[in-house]
C-alpha cells in the first residue's frame, strides 16, 4: 500500500480593506476661507465596516500600508479664487496630500482638485478625512455621473 500525502487546503483570501465614499447630494454652501469637512452620503464599497456612522471619515480596520486618494468638485465661486483638497489622519494634515489650484472664470467657475494619492502606515483605529477649500463661501458641485467628492482608501501591504 502506498503512504498518502497530505495536502492541505489553499489558504482564503485576504480581504484587504477597500472603501470608497462619494458625496452626490448638493452639499451646504461652506464657509470661505477655512478648510471644511466633506460629509460623504454615499457608500460605493467597504469591505471591513471602515465607513463611519456619519459618513464624515473612514476609520481603519486593521494595522498596515494605505493608499489614499480623493477629488473634490468645487463649483458656484468668483475668479481669481484658490481652490483646495487635502486629506487628514487622525485630525492632522497628511504631508503632500494638499493640492491648491487657481480657478479660472467662465461662466460659472467649476474645477475638479485632486489631491494626490499617498500611501500611510495606519493603525486600527485611525480615521480618514478629506477636505475642501477655496477662500469665498463654496460648494460642491455634481458631475454628469451625480458625483461631487469621492475619497478611496485601500490596503496595500
Amino acid at each position: 500500500m502506498a503512504a498518502s500525502v497530505y495536502t492541505p487546503p489553499a489558504p482564503e483570501p485576504l480581504v484587504r480593506p477597500i472603501a470608497q465614499m462619494r458625496r452626490v447630494a448638493a452639499s451646504p454652501v461652506y464657509t470661505g476661507d477655512i478648510w471644511q469637512t466633506i460629509v460623504f452620503d454615499t457608500t460605493d464599497i467597504d469591505t471591513r465596516t471602515g465607513v463611519a456612522a456619519d459618513k464624515s471619515k473612514y476609520m481603519i480596520p486593521e494595522y498596515g500600508t494605505y493608499a489614499i486618494e480623493a477629488i473634490i468638485h468645487i463649483g458656484n465661486a468668483p475668479n481669481p479664487v484658490f481652490y483646495g483638497a487635502r486629506l487628514l489622519k487622525n485630525g492632522l494634515v497628511v504631508m503632500g496630500s494638499t493640492s491648491l489650484v487657481q480657478g479660472v472664470k467662465t461662466s460659472n467657475s467649476r474645477l475638479a482638485v485632486p489631491t494626490k494619492r499617498i500611501l500611510t502606515v495606519c493603525d486600527v483605529g485611525d480615521t480618514i478625512q478629506l477636505q475642501g477649500y477655496t477662500e469665498v463661501n463654496w460648494q460642491t458641485y455634481q458631475t454628469a455621473d451625480g458625483t461631487a467628492a469621492t475619497l478611496t482608501v485601500e490596503r496595500v501591504l
